[in-house]
């Protein structure tokens, strides 16, 4: 299980370099699985090792783009808002391309391995598993294309889009969006854990914390609460939930 991270400003914090042209500020990681968030930073002008070849992963991948450019096959390019899901055993990365200075948040389900595909049977994201996962493939390249509806048990108005979702567990991950003074009451003990990094806009607790653009927090299931979370200004953050957090 990963660790409580009630705030972490990720501004505030160094890069490590992975490799010439690649860093990374890693948020949360589970030690024992590898299951992990990070931040990171590909500089194309230091020639990174982006794959350029199709291959998959025996776990989740998920990338969500907070500056810059970048693509799986040269197509279609993810701008800032730009999210995609891989499954487990997706084939992916074609053409891998980044084409200036990229900002992404990287989200795996256990400790990243690499498989190539020296003859892919598609252009497209195609899955090699015997059965089809349940939370399928999802690319948004056009966030401003949204569809929201008004989150369950919030204080005023807020509104909330999925990006991915296990129809099963409830896994998944989405936008959130709050009207000024709207609020996501306190939970005294999650069903599953939660995970918050705000794009834009400030977030307060009744602790005195701010959650401004790039400030980060991770709330175990359990005994740990998590805060009651009111926008200070029009606020838009990427929440990711291990299951159902409404009782079913």
């Amino acid at each position: 299980m990963r660790p409580h991270i009630p705030f972490l400003d990720t501004g505030a914090m160094a890069w490590t370099e992975v490799m010439p042209g690649l860093m990374t500020k890693m948020l949360s990681r589970d030690g024992v699985t590898g299951a992990r968030t990070a931040l990171n930073r590909i500089v194309p002008e230091l020639n990174p090792p982006v794959p350029t070849k199709a291959h998959y992963h025996h776990t989740t991948e998920e990338l969500l783009v907070i500056s810059g450019r970048m693509s799986f096959d040269s197509q279609i390019w993810l701008t800032p808002g730009g999210y995609v899901f891989h499954p487990a055993e997706t084939v992916h990365g074609f053409k891998s391309s980044v084409s200036e200075d990229t900002q992404f948040l990287s989200r795996v389900g256990r400790d990243l391995d690499f498989n190539w595909v020296e003859h892919p049977q598609a252009t497209k994201p195609y899955h090699v598993s015997p059965q089809p996962p349940r939370r399928a493939v999802a690319c948004l390249a056009e966030p401003d294309q949204l569809k929201w509806e008004p989150m369950p048990g919030a204080l005023g108005r807020v509104e909330r889009t999925e990006l991915s979702r296990d129809p099963v567990t409830g896994e998944g991950s989405m936008f959130v969006r709050y009207a000024v003074e709207s609020a996501t009451p306190q939970v005294m003990g999650l069903l599953a854990y939660e995970e918050m990094f705000v794009l834009d806009g400030t977030l307060g607790t009744d602790d005195g914390r701010l959650f401004q653009a790039g400030c980060y927090a991770f709330w175990p299931p359990g005994g740990t609460p998590r805060p009651q979370l009111t926008a200070l200004k029009p606020t838009v953050a990427y929440v990711n939930v291990g299951g159902w957090l409404e009782r079913r």
